[in-house]
């Protein structure tokens, strides 16, 4: 059974989360809701690769395929590279505490 879903706690995060699902349909040529699991909607390790792709050429993070492997929900692997892009941005503005 799928974990649920908790709410994104920012406008931003929401709208990364659709930014996701958008990708893993395009990619997986299926529809992908939110609690949608990447193997359960057909993914496979090319797909992880070109979903890993898009997430760079979009947001230029690099995002390592075994985040997939590990068959996230399309939430948690949304915000999980929200969490990416907020560190990189952090350190590119020099604020305290963000590693750089």
């Amino acid at each position: 059974m799928p974990d649920p879903v908790v709410e994104p706690t920012t406008p931003e995060g929401a709208e990364m989360r659709e930014q996701i699902q958008e990708i893993w349909s395009e990619v997986l040529r299926v529809p992908c809701p939110p609690d949608g699991r990447f193997f359960a909607l057909g993914g496979h390790s090319l797909a992880a690769f070109w979903i890993v792709a898009r997430v760079e050429q979009d947001y230029g993070v690099s995002v390592d395929p075994a985040d997939l492997f590990d068959d996230p929900q399309a939430y948690q692997f949304a915000d999980r590279v929200a969490g990416m892009l907020q560190r990189i941005r952090g350190r590119r503005s020099g604020r305290p505490g963000s590693g750089g």
